[in-house]
């Protein structure tokens, strides 16, 4: 026959063996956490990539004019080789 001791004893070792509603809830709380602090590090990360693309994109503008610059004086310069 079980005793009300022995009905403790039982409860508390299920307690060790068994997850409760409580311990999902703590786990659902810490994996949320993980999710938004990966999400956020994400959104950071993009972030900077498209600063940077914008800083290239900036960069390849100019040297794309400069090049233009070099071309035409070239241009000159076959057309009239006396010039040199």
């Amino acid at each position: 026959m079980l005793t009300k001791i022995d009905i403790k004893n039982l409860v508390a070792e299920f307690k060790k063996t068994f997850v409760t509603k409580e311990d999902i809830k703590k786990v659902e709380a810490r994996i949320n956490n993980k999710i938004d602090n990966v999400l956020i590090t994400l959104a950071q990360d993009i972030g900077d990539v498209m600063v940077e693309v914008k800083k290239t994109k900036i960069e390849v503008r100019g040297n794309r004019i400069v090049l233009g610059d070099h071309e035409n004086r070239l241009q000159k310069l076959e057309m009239n080789p006396r010039a040199l």
